[in-house]
Protein backbone atom coordinates (compact mmCIF):
# COMPACT_ATOMS: atom_id res chain seq x y z
CA UNK A 1 0.00 0.00 0.00
CA UNK A 2 1.15 3.26 -0.74
CA UNK A 3 0.30 6.87 -0.68
CA UNK A 4 0.61 10.05 -2.90
CA UNK A 5 0.36 12.10 -0.18
CA UNK A 6 3.05 15.14 -0.18
CA UNK A 7 3.48 16.29 3.31
CA UNK A 8 5.08 19.85 1.39
CA UNK A 9 1.41 20.51 -0.57
CA UNK A 10 -0.99 20.26 2.82
CA UNK A 11 -3.06 22.82 4.46
CA UNK A 12 -1.57 23.73 7.79
CA UNK A 13 -3.95 21.16 10.17
CA UNK A 14 -3.37 18.40 7.91
CA UNK A 15 0.67 19.24 7.80
CA UNK A 16 0.41 19.53 11.42
CA UNK A 17 -1.48 16.21 12.18
CA UNK A 18 0.86 14.80 9.86
CA UNK A 19 3.67 15.70 11.41
CA UNK A 20 2.11 14.64 15.00
CA UNK A 21 2.33 17.87 16.63
CA UNK A 22 0.02 17.90 19.35
CA UNK A 23 0.26 21.20 20.56
CA UNK A 24 0.13 22.29 16.40
CA UNK A 25 -3.36 20.98 16.08
CA UNK A 26 -4.72 22.07 18.86
CA UNK A 27 -3.70 25.70 18.37
CA UNK A 28 -5.05 25.18 14.78
CA UNK A 29 -8.62 23.95 15.90
CA UNK A 30 -8.99 26.39 18.24
CA UNK A 31 -7.83 29.24 15.47
CA UNK A 32 -10.26 28.22 12.85
CA UNK A 33 -13.27 27.94 15.21
CA UNK A 34 -12.65 31.52 16.17
CA UNK A 35 -12.28 32.45 13.09
CA UNK A 36 -15.45 30.47 12.12
CA UNK A 37 -18.62 33.21 11.79
CA UNK A 38 -21.55 30.40 11.28
CA UNK A 39 -22.88 27.23 12.77
CA UNK A 40 -22.45 25.74 16.02
CA UNK A 41 -19.12 25.09 17.52
CA UNK A 42 -19.59 21.56 18.14
CA UNK A 43 -20.86 21.71 14.04
CA UNK A 44 -17.63 23.75 12.69
CA UNK A 45 -15.25 21.81 15.12
CA UNK A 46 -16.37 18.22 14.00
CA UNK A 47 -16.16 19.96 10.52
CA UNK A 48 -12.71 20.91 11.16
CA UNK A 49 -11.97 17.64 12.10
CA UNK A 50 -12.64 15.91 9.48
CA UNK A 51 -10.89 17.85 7.05
CA UNK A 52 -9.13 16.11 3.97
CA UNK A 53 -6.32 16.77 1.53
CA UNK A 54 -6.57 16.75 -2.05
CA UNK A 55 -6.71 12.58 -2.47
CA UNK A 56 -9.33 12.20 0.36
CA UNK A 57 -7.02 11.26 3.40
CA UNK A 58 -8.52 13.34 6.01
CA UNK A 59 -6.25 14.57 9.05
CA UNK A 60 -6.83 11.46 11.37
CA UNK A 61 -5.40 9.42 8.58
CA UNK A 62 -2.07 11.53 9.05
CA UNK A 63 -2.13 11.26 12.42
CA UNK A 64 -2.48 7.28 12.30
CA UNK A 65 0.11 6.09 10.44
CA UNK A 66 -0.01 7.50 6.62
CA UNK A 67 2.75 10.32 7.98
CA UNK A 68 5.21 7.66 8.65
CA UNK A 69 4.48 6.19 5.13
CA UNK A 70 4.98 9.13 3.70
CA UNK A 71 8.11 10.26 5.44
CA UNK A 72 9.72 6.36 4.60
CA UNK A 73 8.86 6.98 1.00
CA UNK A 74 10.89 10.34 1.29
CA UNK A 75 13.58 8.44 2.83
CA UNK A 76 13.78 5.78 -0.05
CA UNK A 77 13.45 8.61 -3.08
CA UNK A 78 16.46 10.21 -1.40
CA UNK A 79 18.45 6.91 -2.26
CA UNK A 80 18.46 5.67 0.71
CA UNK A 81 18.23 2.08 2.06
CA UNK A 82 15.03 0.35 2.47
CA UNK A 83 16.46 -0.46 6.11
CA UNK A 84 17.31 3.38 6.52
CA UNK A 85 14.03 4.39 5.15
CA UNK A 86 12.48 1.62 7.90
CA UNK A 87 14.21 3.08 10.53
CA UNK A 88 13.17 6.82 9.98
CA UNK A 89 9.47 5.45 9.91
CA UNK A 90 9.94 3.46 13.08
CA UNK A 91 10.70 6.89 14.71
CA UNK A 92 7.07 7.97 14.70
CA UNK A 93 5.40 4.92 16.08
CA UNK A 94 7.84 3.57 18.20
CA UNK A 95 7.21 3.42 21.80
CA UNK A 96 8.48 7.12 23.52
CA UNK A 97 7.18 10.04 23.88
CA UNK A 98 6.79 10.60 19.99
CA UNK A 99 4.50 7.55 19.17
CA UNK A 100 2.44 8.62 22.75
CA UNK A 101 2.24 12.30 20.89
CA UNK A 102 0.97 10.99 17.88
CA UNK A 103 -1.67 9.45 19.97
CA UNK A 104 -2.47 12.13 22.00
CA UNK A 105 -3.17 14.01 18.77
CA UNK A 106 -5.53 11.13 17.20
CA UNK A 107 -7.29 11.29 20.04
CA UNK A 108 -7.74 15.04 20.04
CA UNK A 109 -9.32 14.62 16.71
CA UNK A 110 -11.29 12.35 17.67
CA UNK A 111 -12.99 13.83 20.87
CA UNK A 112 -13.13 16.52 17.98
CA UNK A 113 -15.17 14.91 16.18
CA UNK A 114 -12.81 13.04 13.56
CA UNK A 115 -14.58 9.93 11.69
CA UNK A 116 -12.60 7.27 13.09
CA UNK A 117 -13.65 5.04 9.90
CA UNK A 118 -13.07 7.66 7.43
CA UNK A 119 -12.06 6.07 3.96
CA UNK A 120 -9.28 8.14 2.51
CA UNK A 121 -6.86 7.47 -0.48
CA UNK A 122 -7.15 3.53 -2.13
CA UNK A 123 -10.28 2.97 1.02
CA UNK A 124 -7.51 3.13 3.96
CA UNK A 125 -8.94 3.84 7.04
CA UNK A 126 -6.78 4.98 10.36
CA UNK A 127 -6.95 1.57 11.38
CA UNK A 128 -5.19 -0.16 8.33
CA UNK A 129 -2.72 2.70 8.27
CA UNK A 130 -2.12 2.12 12.24
CA UNK A 131 -1.91 -1.80 11.05
CA UNK A 132 0.43 -1.13 8.14
CA UNK A 133 3.26 0.38 10.49
CA UNK A 134 2.58 -1.68 13.23
CA UNK A 135 1.71 1.10 15.43
CA UNK A 136 0.20 -1.23 18.57
CA UNK A 137 -0.62 1.93 20.48
CA UNK A 138 -2.49 3.64 17.82
CA UNK A 139 -4.12 0.42 17.02
CA UNK A 140 -5.49 0.50 20.51
CA UNK A 141 -6.80 3.64 20.71
CA UNK A 142 -8.41 3.90 17.48
CA UNK A 143 -10.27 0.44 18.33
CA UNK A 144 -11.15 1.82 21.89
CA UNK A 145 -13.14 4.82 20.29
CA UNK A 146 -14.89 2.92 17.67
CA UNK A 147 -13.23 1.36 14.99
CA UNK A 148 -14.29 -1.67 12.73
CA UNK A 149 -11.59 -4.39 13.02
CA UNK A 150 -12.21 -6.05 10.26
CA UNK A 151 -12.77 -3.26 7.75
CA UNK A 152 -10.96 -3.09 4.63
CA UNK A 153 -9.00 -0.98 1.82
CA UNK A 154 -9.68 -0.83 -1.80
CA UNK A 155 -7.32 -3.97 -2.04
CA UNK A 156 -9.87 -5.80 0.18
CA UNK A 157 -6.50 -5.56 2.88
CA UNK A 158 -7.83 -5.40 6.52
CA UNK A 159 -5.73 -4.26 9.56
CA UNK A 160 -4.90 -7.82 10.05
CA UNK A 161 -3.72 -8.26 6.43
CA UNK A 162 -1.33 -5.04 6.78
CA UNK A 163 0.30 -6.10 9.76
CA UNK A 164 0.75 -9.74 8.47
CA UNK A 165 1.99 -8.67 5.24
CA UNK A 166 4.14 -5.51 5.77
CA UNK A 167 5.80 -6.27 9.03
CA UNK A 168 9.37 -6.49 8.88
CA UNK A 169 13.03 -7.57 9.89
CA UNK A 170 13.61 -5.82 13.10
CA UNK A 171 10.01 -5.47 13.89
CA UNK A 172 8.76 -8.78 14.12
CA UNK A 173 8.10 -8.43 17.75
CA UNK A 174 6.06 -5.24 17.58
CA UNK A 175 3.87 -6.42 14.75
CA UNK A 176 3.22 -9.55 16.52
CA UNK A 177 1.68 -7.69 19.43
CA UNK A 178 -0.33 -5.66 17.23
CA UNK A 179 -1.72 -9.20 15.57
CA UNK A 180 -2.41 -9.90 18.68
CA UNK A 181 -4.73 -7.16 19.52
CA UNK A 182 -6.41 -7.50 16.76
CA UNK A 183 -7.43 -10.58 17.13
CA UNK A 184 -8.32 -10.45 20.30
CA UNK A 185 -10.71 -7.67 19.46
CA UNK A 186 -12.49 -9.98 16.65
CA UNK A 187 -10.14 -9.88 13.31
CA UNK A 188 -11.17 -12.58 10.84
CA UNK A 189 -7.51 -14.25 10.11
CA UNK A 190 -9.96 -15.91 7.14
CA UNK A 191 -10.94 -12.70 5.91
CA UNK A 192 -9.76 -12.74 2.12
CA UNK A 193 -8.44 -9.55 0.28
CA UNK A 194 -9.45 -9.07 -3.43
CA UNK A 195 -5.98 -11.60 -4.63
CA UNK A 196 -7.88 -13.82 -2.45
CA UNK A 197 -5.37 -13.72 0.39
CA UNK A 198 -6.37 -13.69 4.05
CA UNK A 199 -3.88 -12.56 6.95
CA UNK A 200 -3.08 -16.58 8.08
CA UNK A 201 -1.72 -17.73 4.30
CA UNK A 202 -0.02 -14.42 4.40
CA UNK A 203 1.77 -15.48 7.20
CA UNK A 204 1.98 -19.23 6.40
CA UNK A 205 3.73 -17.76 3.36
CA UNK A 206 6.04 -16.09 5.24
CA UNK A 207 6.79 -18.64 7.92
CA UNK A 208 10.45 -19.60 6.87
CA UNK A 209 11.74 -16.12 7.34
CA UNK A 210 14.08 -15.30 10.35
CA UNK A 211 12.75 -14.04 13.48
CA UNK A 212 8.93 -14.07 11.78
CA UNK A 213 8.25 -16.93 14.11
CA UNK A 214 7.01 -14.33 16.67
CA UNK A 215 4.40 -13.41 14.14
CA UNK A 216 3.40 -17.03 13.47
CA UNK A 217 3.05 -18.35 17.07
CA UNK A 218 0.31 -15.46 17.37
CA UNK A 219 -1.52 -16.56 14.22
CA UNK A 220 -1.44 -20.09 14.55
CA UNK A 221 -3.19 -19.59 18.14
CA UNK A 222 -0.89 -20.79 20.35
CA UNK A 223 3.03 -19.90 21.23
CA UNK A 224 6.00 -21.89 21.99
CA UNK A 225 5.57 -25.34 24.37
CA UNK A 226 8.08 -23.27 27.20
CA UNK A 227 5.46 -22.81 29.81
CA UNK A 228 7.14 -19.47 30.65
CA UNK A 229 7.24 -18.13 27.08
CA UNK A 230 3.49 -19.26 26.99
CA UNK A 231 2.49 -17.32 30.72
CA UNK A 232 4.01 -14.45 29.91
CA UNK A 233 2.14 -14.02 26.54
CA UNK A 234 -1.19 -14.41 28.13
CA UNK A 235 -0.49 -12.29 30.57
CA UNK A 236 0.01 -9.38 27.85
CA UNK A 237 -3.08 -10.25 26.49
CA UNK A 238 -4.96 -9.27 29.70
CA UNK A 239 -3.51 -5.73 29.01
CA UNK A 240 -6.18 -5.42 26.03
CA UNK A 241 -9.14 -6.35 27.49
Amino acid sequence: MRSNASAASLPPLLQAAHEGSLEAVRALLQKDLQAAHEGSLETVRTKLANTVDANGDSVLLHAAGLGAVVLVQQVLASGKSIEEALGQGVRVTAKGRVGVVRVEVAQLLIDSGADVNHHGQYGATPLTWAAFVGDLDMTQMLLRNGAEVNQADSWGDTALINAAKWSYRGAFPRFADTIRLLLIKGADPLQANNKGETARSIVDSRSREGGYGAVLRIMAGSTTSNATETTKDRSAMTDYT
